[in-house]
């Protein structure tokens, strides 16, 4: 039995998630997981089928980078410094000075980020967390079988109309 569009989305969803897990897990890129476990699709049939993958923005970061911003320490987004003091309980990231705090720890590294961002490759990333996993010959392939099984359920519809309504030789 052929597949519905829906279940060729369904079935990409569940391999783009897990293909981004992984690569995250072969990058070295898992510190709590948190990121790799919001990472999720779903699949929407209204006037349109569409596939969309969700994750936490830490994502796009791990793929691209992050610009610096101004501020930097305990005034540099609560965000920011709330995911560098989990990230540093959970490697566990040990302070260079044995006489340094674990706060002095999290608000050096915030204020490094605030001032100089994240660049993406780096010596701890080589990048590509994403586009290893999402590219251009995943999305010529999931074209080809959407426009397989479009085709194939038109064609269904329309001998199944042809059987139930007969044809006329006008």
């Amino acid at each position: 039995m052929d597949k519905t569009i829906s279940e060729i989305l369904d079935d990409y969803g569940e391999k783009i998630v897990n293909g981004l897990r992984q690569s995250m897990q072969d990058k070295g890129l898992m510190a709590s997981g948190d990121t790799a476990r919001s990472i999720e699709y779903k699949v929407e049939e209204n006037a349109v089928i569409s596939l969309t993958v969700l994750a936490h923005l830490a994502l796009i970061i791990l793929e691209t980078g992050r610009g610096p911003n101004k501020g930097g320490g305990k005034s540099s987004g609560g965000g920011l410094r709330a995911g560098i003091e989990r990230w540093v309980e959970t490697k566990p990231i040990i302070p260079f000075d044995p006489k340094m705090t674990k706060d002095q720890l999290v608000f050096l590294i915030v204020r490094k980020i605030a001032r100089e961002g994240i660049k993406v490759p780096n010596r701890f990333n080589p990048g590509g967390v994403i586009t290893d996993v999402i590219d251009d010959q995943l999305i010529e392939k999931i074209n080809r079988e959407v426009i397989n099984a479009s085709v194939a359920s038109l064609v269904t519809t329309v001998k199944k109309a042809i059987k139930t309504h007969g044809t006329t030789n006008d």
